[in-house]
């Protein structure tokens, strides 16, 4: 039986950059992309 896994999680703050760095920082994630509108993509 494979282990259920998270594949997407969309949050909406006010200090994206805070806590993309968080992200980031913690869990060792890479910054993929960054949309015109400001959005944070990480992975």
């Amino acid at each position: 039986m494979t282990k259920p896994r998270i594949r997407h999680i969309a949050l909406n703050v006010r200090d994206r950059e805070g806590l993309a760095d968080y992200y980031k920082k913690i869990f060792g994630l890479e910054e993929k992309y960054r949309g015109p509108n400001g959005t944070i993509y990480l992975s």
